[in-house]
């Protein structure tokens, strides 16, 4: 069987729609892809602004014992480093609570 000139051009005709089809394909399941990833990204940050902003006074209760090296890493240590350094808002018994008060509103 010999081939013609048609018949060349007309199978590399269709090769390239083959391939400009593939690429399209491709090419829009990605966007799909990252625009389905891209809305669940906002939607978790839109959520965890909200309910830090709204819901929370502190972000964390520190429990520790009421004992001198205790106190000095409390104090000293750890809460600059997280509420300074990190913006944490932190909870701590001795300058948090009001006495006779309820410590549930908190």
């Amino acid at each position: 069987m010999y081939w013609t000139v048609a018949d060349v051009e007309s199978e590399s005709a269709q090769m390239v729609v083959y391939i400009v089809f593939g690429i399209f394909v491709a090419a829009l399941g990605m966007y799909v892809l990252f625009r389905e990833r891209h809305r669940r990204c906002r939607l978790y940050r839109t959520n965890s602004r909200r309910d830090t902003a709204l819901s929370k006074s502190y972000h964390a209760f520190v429990s520790y014992v009421s004992y001198k090296s205790d106190e000095t890493f409390v104090y000293r240590i750890l809460l600059p480093k997280l509420e300074k350094g990190m913006g944490f808002r932190l909870c701590v018994h001795h300058r948090d609570f009001t006495p006779g008060a309820c410590t549930f509103s908190l």
